[in-house]
């Protein structure tokens, strides 16, 4: 990872940090911000993967799917937006479904990872945080119907994705080198 990746790395993961503790100390009023913070970054990397679709990958094969991924995932955001303005309770079931679906891809990345003998330690607790928190949600969601404990929920999400984002800024990464 180049010092320009590692700086960016670690200015994110202040950025959530921050959101994270104001999210914590006032959780009234924050589940708007948190259906904004999910469809803005759901949004960005959106546009982000169909900008490489268009600069890279249609030249690639297997090109195509960083185009679905692009589509599903702005769908996803357009989605929550519309969500936002319906209901509450609404949100409370989609937002633990990213959690989820987030752990479960980084439970496969786990698996792949440890096939091919890379580090995958984090990557499997990471996956298992998120599912648990998901789980813990979802069942929050249902029993007391109360948006604050989505918030939290998130927020402490938010809170161990930056974490781990800064421990992996400053892991030393490995260079192969071919003779």
């Amino acid at each position: 990872m180049s010092l320009f990746k590692r700086i960016r790395e670690i200015v994110i993961s202040a950025v959530m940090l921050l959101i994270a503790f104001r999210l914590i100390l006032f959780p009234k009023h924050s589940y708007f911000i948190v259906a904004i913070i999910v469809s803005l970054s759901l949004y960005l990397y959106s546009i982000k993967q169909l900008w490489y679709y268009c600069t890279m990958a249609r030249h690639m094969v297997g090109g195509k799917s960083i185009l679905i991924q692009a589509v599903i995932l702005l769908d996803a955001a357009l989605l929550i937006d519309a969500m936002t303005t319906v209901s509450d309770l609404a949100v409370a079931f989609y937002l633990p479904g990213i959690l989820a679906f987030t752990g479960v891809v980084d439970i496969l990345r786990y698996i792949e990872d440890k096939k091919m003998g890379a580090s995958w330690k984090f990557k499997f607790i990471g996956g298992i945080i998120n599912i648990s928190f998901a789980a813990a949600l979802l069942i929050g969601g249902l029993l007391f119907g109360n948006t604050s404990f989505l918030v939290y929920g998130y927020s402490i999400s938010l809170f161990v994705s930056a974490l781990i984002r800064i421990f992996n800024a400053f892991r030393k990464t490995s260079v192969a080198y071919f003779q």
